[in-house]
């Protein structure tokens, strides 16, 4: 679920803190999608930000988007409540 060029790029400008984001994406999206309620889509193959759509019952057409170099909550891992504020500033209505 985490698309090649993502993948290279996040290692070749990051380094070490790149490939560390990258091994904790798919428990970081496991656990915003339980929190949410939120179905995700495949990703889109972007450069430097991992970025789906999602779907959620009073929520439709949304986008989730996730960068390397900000732990959600703003802090090491984040507290349940900043989780919940950075996730609904990630959330972003899809534009057609």
């Amino acid at each position: 679920m985490i698309p090649a060029r993502l993948r290279r790029n996040a290692v070749d400008v990051w380094g070490t803190a790149g490939a560390a984001w990258l091994d904790q994406l798919p428990e970081l999206l496991d656990t915003i999608a339980a929190d949410w309620d939120l179905d995700i889509e495949e990703p889109f193959v972007l450069s430097y930000h991992w970025v789906a759509a999602t779907t959620r019952a009073d929520v439709p057409g949304c986008r989730l988007r996730l960068r390397q170099g900000r732990a959600v909550g703003g802090v090491d891992g984040g507290t349940p409540g900043s989780r919940a504020l950075d996730v609904a500033r990630l959330l972003q209505p899809r534009v057609s």
